[in-house]
């Protein structure tokens, strides 16, 4: 039987396997802030929230519990 490409005849495999990652690997958001985040933007967060609010957010930074930024703004 000739095989024609795109059609499959019987049991079809899957050729692919989905692979999830763990939440350690992953690198995008976090959520947390810290000391770092505080630190590159505090430009923006001085212009946009004040500097209570970048205080805040240095104090939090510091400490060891950790905050999110929505929280400290949200606080105002």
């Amino acid at each position: 039987m000739r095989r024609i490409p795109g059609k499959s005849f019987g049991v079809s495999r899957p050729t692919t396997t989905v692979r999830f990652a763990s939440p350690r690997r992953l690198s995008g958001m976090r959520g947390v802030i810290t000391g770092k985040d505080v630190l590159r933007h505090s430009v923006t967060i001085c212009r946009l929230w004040g500097p209570r609010c970048y205080l805040r957010c240095l104090r939090a930074a510091l400490s060891s519990k950790p905050s999110t930024f929505l929280e400290l703004v949200a606080c105002a």
